[in-house]
């Protein structure tokens, strides 16, 4: 599986890059293909690149997240979005770009599991010929605020 991220803040990049090293629940072999702090950068490396999964910021310089979300789905429809931000109020735009997940920072590693292992689902059924199904982006976040509260115990 190929990975982008895109953030603007150096450190949650780093970290995000580390979160997905450490995940050990996905036996599915994946590398991160970039890391970008710009979105004009992230847009022109996937017109050479073909990521299977991109995790975006939403809150970007010159570009948002959705926007940029936007630009790669019209050069690669088949790739993944999941939005990685502090803000919960743009779950709903999330529904519009069809984004497979959105995670609320910090990003806690159960939670990433979650992620990962729909992902994997659905590249395991595009792989089939089955066509993707996806849990619907509601019952995502039910799960995260369900493992959260869980954690926090």
């Amino acid at each position: 599986m190929k990975v982008i991220i895109v953030d603007d803040e150096h450190l949650a990049l780093l970290k995000m890059e580390k979160l997905l090293q450490t995940q050990t629940a996905v036996h599915v072999p994946w590398n991160v293909i970039g890391s970008y702090m710009n979105p004009h950068d992230a847009l022109a490396a996937c017109r050479i690149e073909v990521p299977d999964v991109a995790f975006l910021d939403i809150e970007l310089p010159e570009m948002s997240g959705m926007e940029l979300a936007e630009q790669l789905l019209a050069i690669h429809p088949q790739m993944h979005i999941v939005f990685v931000t502090a803000f919960q109020q743009f779950a709903v735009h999330a529904f519009q770009v069809n984004a497979l997940d959105y995670l609320l920072k910090p990003v806690q590693p159960a939670r990433l599991a979650v992620t990962l292992k729909r992902i994997a689902q659905c590249l395991s059924l595009k792989a089939a010929g089955s066509g993707t199904i996806l849990v619907p982006l509601e019952q995502s976040l039910l799960a995260s605020q369900t493992i959260s509260q869980g954690m926090k115990r």
